[in-house]
């Protein structure tokens, strides 16, 4: 029998329409000094630091089970670039089980699913695991990066998606951001 999968491949579908919708226009669209910020959220237990110049929404009702979207300055939604950050409880799946399950239900829900590479990492210096793929929707293909760790039955997924042809420009920062990323749980 198989488990249940948290409702987070349809996270990365609505994320793709989301995007367009929440930025912000900017002048500064390619700084290349980022100042960051930090963002803690003490009820799920986490901190991140982000760019200044970025958007930040909290618990965003366009994408369900998403505590904080940040998305980078742009005035043209395929040069934004993004990332969220989901914390769930009560995950009862592995590591393993988790990533099969994703990956599983990535592929059934998204018809041109490409995996570009896929390894073991640390999240917030916990065991971890890293995805990177491609997708296309509305004639753009998408890059998208996920950074998930499971802790204590919580699943903390981090998410990154940009335009193919512009997902370099925030490579400094979406490195950043993940380095920084800290699981603060008691």
């Amino acid at each position: 029998m198989k488990k249940q999968l948290p409702s987070v491949g349809i996270i990365v579908i609505v994320l793709v329409l989301l995007v367009s919708g929440c930025q912000e226009l900017s002048e500064n669209e390619n700084d290349d000094v980022s100042s960051f910020s930090t963002y803690a959220n003490i009820e799920k237990g986490f901190s991140i630091e982000y760019p200044t110049t970025w958007s930040k929404y909290e618990n965003p009702v366009q994408v369900p089970d998403v505590d904080v979207l940040f998305t980078s300055p742009s005035n043209e939604p395929t040069k934004t670039g993004s990332i969220m950050i989901t914390v769930l409880d009560n995950v009862s799946l592995t590591m393993d089980e988790f990533k099969g399950a994703h990956v599983e239900n990535l592929s059934i829900l998204i018809s041109d699913f490409n995996i570009i590479s896929e390894k073991a990492t640390t999240l917030s210096d916990f065991l971890g695991y890293e995805l990177i793929f491609t997708f296309t929707n509305d004639m753009y293909t998408w890059r998208q990066l996920e950074v998930w760790t499971i802790s204590e039955n919580t699943l903390y997924l981090l998410v990154h998606q940009a335009d193919q042809a512009y997902y370099e420009n925030f490579a400094n920062d979406i490195e950043h951001m993940i380095g920084s990323f800290q699981i603060n749980k008691v």
